[in-house]
């Protein structure tokens, strides 16, 4: 079974990617050139839940995808700025709609908050 918060993260960020479209990563082995990149792994369920790529591009567009299981989320991009963690999607829906990743971020370092916060950005834009 999916994990509830799954749909409601992805509808946010499929919302926020429609107002500020970044490219589609490559399928063919080049990576994409980003500012920011996140990866979040949605584990901490006892549900089903995915690991996302999330990103900003530097004319400011935001783009996400759901990893296929095995692919590696920063294998696809080419980041100036990247960040990752594992969380329960209900933790990554909060931040969506709240921008406060602190309860993600504990035991992280400034670097990562950074990332976190250049993405919320533009998400909640």
């Amino acid at each position: 079974m999916q994990d509830p918060d799954v749909a409601p993260v992805e509808a946010t960020l499929s919302r926020a990617a429609a107002r500020s479209p970044a490219p589609e990563l490559p399928t063919d082995g080049r990576r994409l050139p980003v500012e920011h990149a996140l990866w979040i792994c949605a584990c901490v369920t006892m549900d089903d839940a995915p690991t996302w790529l999330v990103y900003v591009t530097a004319d400011g567009g935001l783009g996400w995808s759901r990893m296929p299981d095995g692919e590696e989320p920063l294998d696809l991009v080419e980041a100036q700025w990247e960040a990752g963690w594992h969380c329960a999607p209900a933790q990554v829906l909060e931040w969506l709609r709240t921008g406060e990743p602190d309860g993600l971020l504990q035991g992280h370092e400034a670097a990562e908050r950074v990332v976190v916060d250049a993405i919320a950005a533009h998400v909640r834009a």
